[in-house]
């Protein structure tokens, strides 16, 4: 998975003022790891092993901003790379 394609996935799915029910059921369908930061308003979710060259470890971070509410605002997808 590409953090293009993640990021589509999240527009085909969640749109502004989704609940976090919908969120997590997003989150859970599509066997993505999550947790809630509640100082900060977000879901913090990972994508692991994303690359396909075996000397580098790569995962998509995405960030789910919600109100105080709990209802989906914005998000954010980053590709973290990392190497030994």
């Amino acid at each position: 998975m590409t953090t293009e394609q993640v990021e589509e996935l999240i527009k085909q799915h969640l749109t502004l003022g989704d609940s976090s029910a919908k969120i997590e059921s997003f989150l859970n369908s599509n066997d993505i790891i999550f947790t809630y930061d509640k100082y900060v308003n977000r879901y913090q979710c990972i994508v692991r092993d994303t690359s396909k060259d075996e000397q580098v470890d790569s995962a998509i971070i995405i960030y789910l901003y919600v109100d105080e509410d709990k209802n989906f605002t914005k998000s954010e997808v980053i590709e973290s790379f990392t190497s030994p």
